[in-house]
């Protein structure tokens, strides 16, 4: 890892409100647009959500569905299965391919590529109309296949329309050592102030249909950060990540050592 240029909070500049009020916001689950974006998913111009069948818990899709159909915004839900990417990533060793993360096992990895097909054709008529495109990063923030296999899918939209596409700079020891190998290049990070009570109010949708997926003792930032991807390949902006606490760090504690090494390589 090369070393970049210490940013903070205090030094970043916000983003401008006519990039996101003109933009696209995709994400893979329901409750990734207020866990990941709760700055820009008020805002953005289309909220398109991806999946809502995880394909084995009928509860959940029905749950996830009445979210919807009470939803305080506008969005487009594609109602998508689930691959079931979860716990079958090889974190110790990951590898990029063009579909996202490689998986343990060839059947996962054949589901992976016939939904990224799937969602690359379906975002092309979606994404028609944006001017640039959040979504997540491709080490799936804490750790999570499905989230870097949505980044791939858009990437490929994105650079096909020339659309600028911009991710949370989000991470966990889980994704680490992901985040650790380079696949695209980073801009400047750039911040911008979470809609709380948005946030808060679509919250209680989830808890309330037993859907809400993360932490429930979880507080919202106060600001998200995003860099824009750009062509080639490149550092992280280390010392702009947000860390959090992945559901799967106690299965890696070794990649503790990995976090200081990037953060010393960043110094």
């Amino acid at each position: 890892m090369t070393s970049t240029p210490s940013t903070t909070l205090a030094t970043m500049p916000s983003i401008p409100d006519s990039l996101v009020e003109r933009a696209a916001l995709v994400v893979a689950h329901p409750d990734d647009e207020v866990l990941w974006f709760g700055s820009v998913a008020a805002r953005v111009q289309s909220l398109i959500v991806c999946f809502e069948d995880p394909g084995n818990a009928p509860h959940v899709t029905r749950g996830r569905r009445r979210v919807s159909d009470a939803f305080p915004r506008p969005a487009r839900w594609l109602r998508l299965k689930e691959p079931r990417t979860w716990r079958r990533t090889p974190w110790n060793d990951p590898t990029y391919t063009p579909h996202g993360l490689k998986a343990i096992d060839p059947r996962t990895d054949r589901r992976v590529a016939e939904t990224f097909a799937q969602l690359v054709e379906i975002l092309e008529r979606e994404l028609a109309g944006a001017s640039a495109v959040f979504t997540h990063n491709p080490w799936g923030e804490y750790g999570h296949a499905d989230h870097a296999l949505v980044h791939a899918a858009v990437r490929t939209v994105a650079r096909a329309r020339e659309l600028p596409l911009l991710c949370p700079l989000v991470a966990s020891l889980t994704s680490v050592r992901a985040l650790r190998r380079p696949l695209v290049a980073w801009g400047s990070p750039m911040r911008a102030d979470v809609d709380i009570v948005f946030c808060e109010r679509v919250r209680s949708l989830y808890v309330t249909h037993k859907v809400w997926t993360w932490d429930e003792q979880w507080k919202f930032w106060a600001h998200d950060v995003f860099a824009p991807v750009q062509a080639g390949s490149g550092s992280v902006p280390v010392s702009a990540i947000q860390w959090v606490r992945g559901f799967l760090d106690r299965d890696y504690p070794e990649h503790v050592e990995d976090r200081a090494m990037l953060e010393a390589s960043s110094a």
